[in-house]
């Protein structure tokens, strides 16, 4: 897969005082998660310093499951579990305090293979939505892995259809195709070890990470960069690298290998063995509510919060000691790189199991509480949720004894009792034995179960009655409409011609995010819970009635018209054409659209395979436009590469010759580009064929089945390739591009074949072509030695080229060069002396 840097995204811009060193101001920058806040969200980048995100600079992303989650006040609320793999491009904003300011929406447009950071906001029936903070784009990730709303991702686009974007996650990152002035520290390269710098022959070693060997590489879009390592390499072995140091002209460019980088990571988490420890610390600094601890004997450093400082401390207790104090703590949990610490004595003085068990006795401190149930923490950050007593009062911070007695469906999560002073159970065990998951939820969160939102929907149309006037707040803005929230929980829609009483060439113009507007409610479906709003009613009743009040009783309660659809916000709603002929937003989309390919796409995209060919049939019935249909058969051919299950032969078939009849060889390029890099290589195998038998002439159709050889590692595609090119009508210059790259592909899975296959190619040429040959077959020779085997070969076949009639004087110097250096590298002082002399001889043959 290729890696495509993003381009600039024009961001809201903060004017902060920058110093940034190796990174400039919208610049593009590898975070490896370090931490979230309740804030913020922060990352170690490759030089070493922090990237902090701000939540504060994705509040109109977030607003997207505001209602899901507080995103503001939840710490974990983008990583519920600390996770060393995930690495996030960031968009460097400024620098401030040694700290870098970022956002990770950095992308501007997004092609197909782009990366792409977001967070997941709904389920869909193939995945989940993603927000990627693009306006008026939709993203929707095709995956078997659960997710939930908020989780922060990196995925890579498999497909693209007008404004939707269908992504994967399953990501690579090792091909650099962007320009040479933009690239950052932090970008993740495929590289080839050449050689050693010249600059380390003699006594000037000019290191940036102080790593004990270094090598100069090759790597497709950056060339001369210079590899670091702790380790010795091979000359032409293959290593992943990243970026960590570039100069300011961008000629200098410093990598280290991409497993040594995630090696000096994780050498940084500390051990999960510290927990339970007490430790002898300084207290380095004190906080509002927390201080800050460091742990001389380990050299780490934890936070100790203020519900922790005494055995009856709470969240507001000031601490007894000052800054500079030495005091003893124990390490309570560990988090990813955050260590949380406890000074009350009796978990320091207790003997706490780690991992709880059914009936394991622990100490447990509040965290949290409601109505009916309290929330308790013990050592490792279990969570232990008790009964709450009528007449008990219980703080934040007060040391509970209690006893496990059940598990919950979450991971750490227990239900326990609270134990007296003689050890006796203050509740019943069995009280708690036998209970259903929705009474444990009920215990646990000490309210109701979450209703649906048809529920809660058709409760609220109920409070409302057709006429009546009433005041809204837009939180949604679509191609076909609007949405305006009336309550916490029920939102209406306002149709495109119900916006306004006047005419305007757009209307969305009208109305932005968080507008107030006076709307008439009509057509309110109590059943359903389903309600229309209209401006445009409000404003030609507030014109008619000649400045008089408009009481709500005023208006009358007749349905005013048969709207073209019904909308209210859902949560989890999704689409589907095959479900239902009558798709209401379907038609007032296409309503609004105006015959265009995007309403039909985005659901061709989204939807199981089968039910997108149905969608697909009644496209091609529905649509008049030629490019539209065009445009349907490219999106459903995208659903078909991305999709884990096939279609039938026959389905698939008929897809591929509709695509052909209405835009030949254009289509199956398309077609081609999308399932690129999809799992359905024998759909993508299928459109090259096509394509070739289109374009006999075009050399692009047997590179791709080249690309896919190479890709699955199989010399059965490339017994394709071979047949194909012996029947092309190629130009002879496209012909021996192609034949070259089919060689190097061989080389890359059976040296043997290659070798005896460029051999014949070699005897056949008879023009100058022939040089051309002797150098691919030499290059591929000297850029794959494994062996002594391989080293004798190619000395053997530089030692015929050198004095074959067939080289030209010019072509034979560059061949000597070539010679030299495998001598240097490979041969000993005597051969390179031979080389040498052959070269001297060659010279003084030549006429003068």
């Amino acid at each position: 897969m290729k890696r495509i840097l993003f381009g600039k995204r024009a961001v809201k811009k903060h004017k902060l005082e920058t110093a940034t060193g190796s990174y400039k101001v919208g610049g593009i920058a590898l975070g490896s998660f370090f931490r979230e806040k309740i804030d913020a969200i922060e990352f170690k980048l490759p030089n070493g310093k922090t990237a902090v995100c701000y939540k504060e600079y994705i509040k109109n992303e977030l607003e997207a499951i505001k209602d899901i989650i507080d995103t503001k006040t939840t710490p974990s609320f983008f990583m519920k579990t600390f996770n060393p793999e995930l690495y996030v491009e960031l968009m460097i904003l400024g620098e401030r305090q040694g700290r870098y300011e970022c956002t990770f929406f950095v992308q501007k447009m997004l092609r197909q293979q782009s990366l792409v950071t977001g967070f997941i906001t709904h389920t869909e029936e193939i995945g989940y939505t993603v927000e990627i903070g693009m306006p008026n784009k939709r993203a929707v990730v095709q995956t078997n892995t659960k997710y939930k709303a908020g989780d922060l991702g990196v995925f890579q686009v498999s497909s693209v259809s007008g404004s939707t974007y269908l992504l994967s996650d399953e990501t690579d990152r090792e091909i650099y195709i962007g320009e040479r002035e933009e690239i950052a520290p932090g970008i993740i390269l495929r590289a080839t070890i050449t050689g050693i710098p010249k600059h380390i022959r003699g006594e000037e070693k000019a290191f940036f990470t102080k790593r004990r060997f270094l090598y100069t590489c090759e790597c497709l879009g950056i060339r001369n960069a210079i590899v670091e390592s702790s380790q010795e390499l091979e000359n032409g072995a293959g290593v992943r690298i990243i970026t960590v140091y570039i100069s300011e002209d961008r000629e200098t460019i410093h990598c280290i290998p991409f497993d040594e980088y995630q090696e000096v990571l994780q050498n940084t988490l500390p051990s999960q063995e510290y927990i339970g420890r007490v430790f002898e610390g300084t207290v380095t600094s004190i906080g509002e509510r927390s201080s800050v601890v460091k742990m001389e004997e380990v050299n780490l450093i934890g936070i100790l919060s203020s519900r922790h400082y005494t055995d009856h401390s709470t969240n507001e207790s000031v601490p007894l000691f000052k800054e500079g104090d030495t005091i003893k703590v124990k390490i309570f949990c560990i988090n990813g790189y955050l260590i949380s610490l406890t000074a009350k004595e009796t978990l320091i003085n207790s003997e706490d199991p780690i991992d709880l068990d059914i009936g394991a006795i622990v100490k447990g401190v509040v965290k949290d509480m409601n109505a009916t149930a309290i929330k308790c923490e013990t050592i490792n950050r279990n969570i232990v949720w008790i009964k709450r007593a009528t007449e008990e009062e219980p703080y934040i911070g007060k040391l509970y004894n209690l006893q496990v007695n059940d598990v919950t469906g979450y991971a750490k999560v227990y239900l326990g009792n609270k134990l007296l002073a003689d050890g006796s159970n203050e509740v019943a065990p069995t009280t708690l034995q036998g209970k259903t998951k929705e009474a444990r939820a009920l215990l646990k969160k000490g309210k109701e179960p979450r209703r649906s939102w048809k529920e809660i929907a058709i409760e609220e149309a109920k409070k409302y009655t057709n006429g009546q006037i009433v005041e809204g707040v837009i939180t949604k803005i679509y191609p076909y409409g609007a949405f305006a929230k009336l309550s916490k929980d029920f939102v209406i829609r306002i149709k495109i011609a119900e916006v306004s009483s006047r005419f305007v060439k757009e209307w969305m113009t009208l109305l932005h995010l968080g507008q107030a507007v006076k709307m008439v409610l009509y057509d309110i479906d109590y059943e359903n819970g389903r309600v229309e709003g209209s401006i445009k009613k409000y404003e030609i009743l507030n014109m008619a009635s000649t400045h008089t009040q408009i009481e709500p009783e005023a208006f009358p309660r007749a349905n005013l018209q048969e709207p073209l659809a019904y909308g209210i916000e859902e949560e989890e709603e999704s689409l589907s054409e095959a479900e239902s002929e009558n798709d209401e937003e379907l038609e007032m989309e296409l309503f609004n659209s105006k015959d265009n390919a995007e309403p039909w796409t985005k659901r061709i995209i989204s939807l199981p395979l089968k039910k997108a060919v149905e969608i697909w049939r009644k496209a091609l019935k529905v649509i008049e436009s030629p490019e539209s249909k065009k445009k349907v058969c490219v999106a459903l051919v995208s659903a078909m590469g991305a999709s884990p299950t096939p279609l039938t032969e026959e389905d698939e078939d008929e897809v591929l010759k509709e695509g052909v009849k209405r835009d030949g060889s254009n289509f199956l390029k398309k077609s081609i580009d999308n399932t690129r890099l999809t799992k359905n290589t024998a759909l993508y195998k299928k459109l090259c064929l096509m394509f070739i038998r289109q374009r006999k002439e075009s050399p692009y159709g047997f590179k791709e089945l080249i690309f896919l050889a190479q890709k699955e590692q199989s010399l059965a595609v490339l017994s394709t390739v071979s047949e194909q090119i012996a029947c092309s009508e190629l130009k002879a210059a496209d012909k021996k591009e192609v034949e070259m790259e089919y060689i190097g592909a061989l080389y890359a899975i059976s040296k043997k074949e290659a070798r005896t296959a460029i051999e014949k190619s070699i005897a056949s040429v008879t023009n100058k072509n022939k040089v051309d040959w002797i150098i691919k077959h030499i290059n591929l020779e000297v850029s794959s030695i494994k062996s002594l085997a391989d080293i004798n070969y190619t000395r053997n076949i530089l030692d015929r080229s050198v004095v074959s009639d067939d080289v030209s004087p010019g072509a034979a110097k560059g061949i000597f060069k070539i010679y030299l250096k495998f001598e240097k590298d490979y041969g000993t002082k005597e051969t390179v002396d031979k080389v040498i002399e052959m070269a001297k001889t060659y010279v003084s043959s030549l006429p003068q």
